[in-house]
């Protein structure tokens, strides 16, 4: 993996692409605030509600994202070891890149 150096900015500007780029396939999940959080940490706490997006985590935003930057390039096939949310997330975007192998490797 590259490492960046990446200015506020710059990740400014990832994150609007990647929104950009996932948009059309994710939920809007829900920010709730919490108040009895928020009284026992004397801070504002919000809960994210990632649990209802189509694979019931977060990771279908990075999922997404990671596979529509390989489409961008030109990548066909995808293999993820994962059986679990991450995988689940995979091949629920199939129909974004041509060709899709989903292998799960039982150890």
């Amino acid at each position: 993996m590259t490492q960046r150096n990446l200015t506020l900015e710059g990740v400014s500007v990832l994150v609007k692409e990647a929104t950009l780029r996932i948009c059309s396939y994710v939920h809007h999940t829900p920010l709730l605030a919490t108040p009895t959080l928020s009284e026992e940490t004397s801070a504002s706490i919000f809960l994210k509600l990632e649990n209802e997006q189509v694979t019931g985590s977060f990771k279908v935003r990075g999922a997404f994202n990671k596979i529509g930057v390989l489409a961008d390039k030109g990548v066909t096939k995808v293999y993820t070891a994962s059986t679990g949310n991450h995988g689940l997330a995979c091949v629920s975007k199939l129909f974004f890149i041509v060709q899709l192998q989903y292998c799960i490797n039982i150890v």
